[in-house]
């Protein structure tokens, strides 16, 4: 049985944001606090890999046990970020499975530690097969999964930073 890890990038983005939150919230600390981020293995569906996901390929049963939908917004998930905006929107749903949703950021992040999250957010039997550097947006393609072609669109700010991480199949989205 495999297991999802997340990587050391992924828990620093975690203490980033988490940092940043408080931060803007009114909380500081002169501490840093370590922590350290697993899921468990789980059996999920005959058709799915014997991993727990809870982003890009889980089935909408396993995403809702994951994220929280705002009350607001039937199209959004929280937290909701200081600029307004939910941290996961946009779901697309095939078969009863995530296979697209928007993932927001602020402040926003440098591409290489946003490329490391995008692949934690995938099944861990993807991996990148191709990359597509626009002026506004970079575009990873992964393996195939499910039959389809999945991507991360990194969307860009003015400084160059990833504002928001497209996952999708198959049509990467025009202007990238």
């Amino acid at each position: 049985m495999e297991c999802f890890r997340k990587s050391s990038a992924s828990q620093l983005l975690f203490l980033w944001i988490s940092a940043a939150v408080l931060a803007a919230c009114g909380f500081s600390s002169s501490s840093t606090v370590a922590s350290s981020v697993s899921s468990t293995a789980v059996t999920t569906s005959t058709t799915l890999p014997n991993v727990k996901l809870s982003n890009f390929g889980a089935t909408i049963q396993s995403w809702n046990l994951s994220h929280t939908l705002d009350p607001n917004n039937p199209n959004g998930y929280w937290p909701r970020l200081s600029d307004g905006r939910d941290t996961y929107s946009a779901l697309n749903i095939q078969d009863g499975v995530v296979l697209g949703f928007t993932f927001a950021l602020t402040p926003s992040i440098p591409l290489k530690l946003a490329s490391a999250l995008a692949r934690d957010f995938m099944p861990p039997s993807t991996v990148v097969v191709a990359t597509k550097k626009g002026a506004l947006c970079t575009v990873e393609k992964f393996s195939k999964f499910l039959g389809h072609d999945p991507y991360a669109a990194f969307i860009l700010d003015s400084t160059g930073n990833v504002k928001s991480i497209l996952f999708g199949v198959d049509n990467v989205p025009s202007g990238c």
